[in-house]
């Protein structure tokens, strides 16, 4: 619920006009112009993730109907209970085909690759090691983890899903 909260925040809360340090006053209404950008049918901005082997990924390059963004991180718990969940959904037939695009928000990569071996993603996984400072997670505005944005062919954010029960809502099962 905390993410409706945001999101109910971002587009009803106006700064006061008077009696305001400019400065944070010019910086919340960035933030709150980043909240609004994200909501559900607004277009999805590109990820553009530098690779191992100097080579770029982006978001643009995965072709599939859906695809679910995932912004997560190995010492997130909620993070590592949700992700063998998600792995049976993305496997299941029983659920349209969806690509997910895994971005970790871990600093080390000692951490991250462990993870990885640990829970056998079998979707596109990518880490910068920048955690929060990532542009990935600075594009999304994310705050928390995990953060889920399902998106359509065209990168349109059709849903916010909090949790697994709200993945599988939005995949219409």
């Amino acid at each position: 619920g905390f993410d409706r909260v945001i999101s109910h925040i971002a587009e009803n809360y106006e700064p006061a006009s008077s009696c305001v340090n400019e400065e944070r006053k010019s910086e919340l209404q960035k933030r709150l112009e980043n909240l609004r950008n994200m909501a559900v049918g607004k277009k999805a901005p590109d990820i553009v993730i530098p690779g191992p082997d100097n080579t770029e990924f982006s978001l643009e390059d995965i072709d599939s109907e859906l695809t679910l963004v995932v912004f997560w991180a190995s010492w997130c718990p909620h993070c590592t209970a949700m992700l063998p969940e998600l792995v049976k959904i993305y496997k299941d037939p029983a659920y349209p085909a969806f690509e997910v695009l895994a971005i970790s928000l871990d600093t080390s990569a000692a951490d991250y690759n462990r993870a990885l071996a640990e829970y056998r993603l079998p979707w596109i996984n990518y880490c910068e090691l920048e955690g929060w400072d990532s542009r990935a997670a600075i594009d999304y505005n994310i705050y928390a983890t995990p953060t889920m944005f399902l998106l359509d062919r065209k990168r349109s954010i059709l849903a916010r899903p909090v949790s697994i029960y709200d993945v599988k809502k939005a995949l219409g099962k």
